[in-house]
């Protein structure tokens, strides 16, 4: 049996992002079959920096 939703926080879903080959050869820098880079790069700079979890504090982890 299930346990109830009530009993425990749900967990938050993972995202998963499929890559067509085009995309991916524009991530590698393939020679002849990179034309787009730059823009492919942002788009998935944008991507990145939209599911990016940050502290419901406002708190920023600082090394040392």
């Amino acid at each position: 049996m299930p346990a109830s939703s009530s009993s425990s926080p749900a967990l938050p879903r993972p995202v998963v992002d499929f890559l067509d080959t085009s995309v991916l050869v524009e991530i590698l820098d393939v020679p002849h079959m990179n034309a787009q880079r730059a823009s492919v790069l942002a788009e998935m700079d944008r991507r990145l920096r939209a599911r990016a979890v940050r502290p419901a504090d406002g708190h920023r982890h600082r090394d040392g």
